[in-house]
């Protein structure tokens, strides 16, 4: 999965989650299900990736 940074910095949209700014960047989301790891994009829309 490529990096990619957002104007203010986020990685991949994460200041919705401040949680996951500091800490691992493809962190499971607590809202994610247990068999596919998603994290919200920029745009708004759910980027899948699998752990």
């Amino acid at each position: 999965m490529t990096q990619r940074t957002g104007k203010r910095g986020d990685f991949l949209g994460y200041s919705r989650y401040p949680w996951c700014k500091t800490t691992a960047p493809l962190r499971e989301v607590p809202v994610a299900p247990r068999s596919q790891t998603w994290v919200m994009g920029r745009d708004g829309h759910r980027i899948e990736s699998s752990p």
